[in-house]
């Protein structure tokens, strides 16, 4: 079956022409994914969000003999979000520990940028 004739039977509803696009590309598509995002059940999901993403807008592919890069699109526009969320929550976990970790009292300050200054290095205090 060529790709443009998977094309129109996934179009078309058929369930067969999904799975004849799993069997495909699925595993060339994980090893893709796996590249970008290094664990393995990411690169997983993101295969599965990709079959999901194309069953619902494989109808507007223009070139329906483009499956393949087209896939590999999703993919790696999958891959990226999925990137950019878990950095969006790195770095919403890290600010919040930040914020609720207490400052031990006896804890030694940064003498250049923490420590208060004196009033002799004040520029109110200079005549």
């Amino acid at each position: 079956m060529l790709d443009s004739e998977v094309v129109a039977a996934i179009v078309a509803g058929d369930p067969n022409g999904l799975a004849e696009a799993y069997d495909r590309y699925a595993s060339p598509l994980y090893t893709y994914c796996r590249s970008l995002l290094r664990e393995p059940a990411d690169a997983a999901d993101a295969v599965q969000d990709t079959f999901v993403i194309a069953a619902s807008k494989l109808a507007g592919l223009r070139d329906q003999s483009r499956l393949r890069p087209w896939l590999y699109a999703v993919a790696r526009n999958e891959c990226h979000r999925r990137l950019r969320e878990k950095a969006s929550t790195a770095a919403s976990a890290l600010d919040l520990s930040l914020r609720m970790s207490p400052v031990a009292p006896n804890a030694p300050s940064c003498a250049r940028c923490c420590a208060p200054r004196s009033a002799a290095s004040t520029p109110a205090s200079k005549n």
